[in-house]
């Protein structure tokens, strides 16, 4: 890190346990993205790692220990469709509404106006793309899964403290 000219990080309470019980439950590499927090509004550049595994993984309860809203998009690529409606996690399915979706204002509790979703239009982003369609997004994505494979979309916008376990799909 001294390369980069970081020569002091300061880690959140919480952040020793929670190593610990990754540790504890084999998790025995570590890879640490550090970012500066500020006021401003930032996004991070997305970061792609492959290796070979028998489920799908995303680290989130890691995020929960800092303080704040987040958003987090997550594109995942599966060679089976997955379950996306309760991961445990506090991420929830994207969801496509089709073309002539027309949402409806609604008033909430908090008197604030929010979208209303009409059930019939929408649907769970799940799409069977083929090797040359998956070319058109990275070129090396074809070689992870050799065949078709399905993308799918889960998102979270909200506090932190919302997010409630890793993400883990077999």
């Amino acid at each position: 890190m001294e390369k980069e000219g970081i020569t002091t990080v300061k880690f959140p309470e919480g952040f020793s346990d929670l190593i610990e019980k990754y540790i504890k439950n084999r998790f025995n590499f570590f890879i640490l993205d550090v970012v500066e927090v500020g006021k401003e509004k930032n996004s991070i550049e997305p970061i792609v790692y492959s290796f070979k595994t028998p489920y799908l993984y995303f680290p989130l309860e890691i995020s929960s220990i800092v303080p704040g809203e987040t958003n987090i998009d997550l594109f995942l690529l599966s060679k089976h469709k997955l379950n996306l409606q309760d991961t445990g996690t506090g991420l929830v399915p994207g969801l496509y509404y089709g073309y002539n979706y027309h949402p409806e204002p609604e008033k909430s509790v908090e008197d604030k106006t929010v979208q209303k979703v009409n059930e019939e239009t929408s649907n769970i982003i799940q799409l069977e793309l083929t090797p040359r369609q998956q070319r058109k997004i990275s070129k090396d994505i074809d070689r992870l899964f050799w065949g078709n494979v399905y993308l799918s979309t889960l998102r979270y916008h909200g506090e932190t403290d919302g997010l409630r376990n890793d993400l883990l799909l077999k």
